[in-house]
C-alpha cells in the first residue's frame, strides 16, 4: 500500500507547501514570497540550455534547490492520500486520515472527532488549498518567464524570455497564463493530457 500513499518525507514536504501557499495569501507574507518565486523562477530559462549542454547544473543543490522549492510551491510535491490529507467518504463525509495501515485500511477522524476505519478505496481526496495564482506578480517580465515555462513544460521548444515572439503568444487575460502554468508544472500533468 506505500505506492498508494504518501511516504513520511513526502507528508511532510506537503505540509511545508501547504503552510507557504497560505502564507503566501497574507497580505504580510505575499510580497516576500512572490520576491522568491520571480528570482527562482527566471533561472529556468538560463539552467535548461546548461543541463542540455551537460553543464551538471541538475546535480548542484545551490542551483536547482530553490527552484524545485518553487515548482514545488506552485504544482505540489505528492498528491496520493497522506497523514492528515481531507477525505470525503460517502457515509461519513469529510475526514481526515489519521493513519494507514499497509493491508490498505485507513482510520479517519470525523468532523465530531470520533475515529472510523474505512478501505482507502472508500474515500476520495479532498482539493487542498492551491497556489493563489491571482497574487502572484505579472509585469512584462514575469509573463514572458510563465510563457517560457509552460513552453519548455509542453515540450514545444525552447524560449528565450527576451524572445518577442514570447509576448505575441501572450493573451491580454493573464490568468489564462497563470492557470496554464500551474497546470503544465502539476506532478500529475501528463504530456498530451490537459
Amino acid at each position: 500500500i506505500a505506492s498508494l500513499t504518501a511516504p513520511p518525507v513526502s507528508t511532510v514536504a506537503e505540509e511545508v507547501v501547504m503552510l507557504l501557499r497560505k502564507l503566501h495569501s497574507l497580505p504580510d507574507w505575499n510580497s516576500s514570497i512572490n520576491g522568491f518565486i520571480s528570482n527562482r523562477l527566471k533561472t529556468i530559462t538560463n539552467i535548461i540550455p546548461l543541463a542540455e549542454d551537460g553543464e551538471g547544473v541538475i546535480g548542484n543543490p545551490s542551483i536547482m534547490g530553490p527552484l524545485i522549492a518553487v515548482l514545488s510551491m506552485i504544482g505540489g510535491v505528492d498528491k496520493r492520500p497522506r497523514l492528515g490529507s481531507l477525505v470525503d467518504n460517502p457515509k461519513w463525509g469529510t475526514a481526515t486520515i489519521c493513519r494507514i495501515e499497509p493491508s490498505g485500511k485507513i482510520s479517519l477522524q470525523l468532523q465530531d472527532h470520533s475515529k472510523k476505519a474505512c478501505l482507502l478505496s472508500e474515500v476520495q481526496l479532498v482539493s487542498e488549498n492551491a497556489l493563489h495564482v491571482d497574487k502572484l506578480p505579472m509585469n512584462a517580465r514575469d509573463m514572458g518567464v510563465w510563457a517560457s515555462i509552460i513552453l519548455l513544460a509542453s515540450g514545444s521548444r525552447r524560449l528565450d524570455p527576451a524572445d518577442s515572439a514570447v509576448h505575441d503568444h501572450l493573451t491580454p487575460n493573464t490568468g489564462h497564463i497563470r492557470t496554464a502554468s500551474c497546470s503544465a508544472l502539476s506532478p500529475t500533468h501528463k504530456k498530451g493530457h490537459t
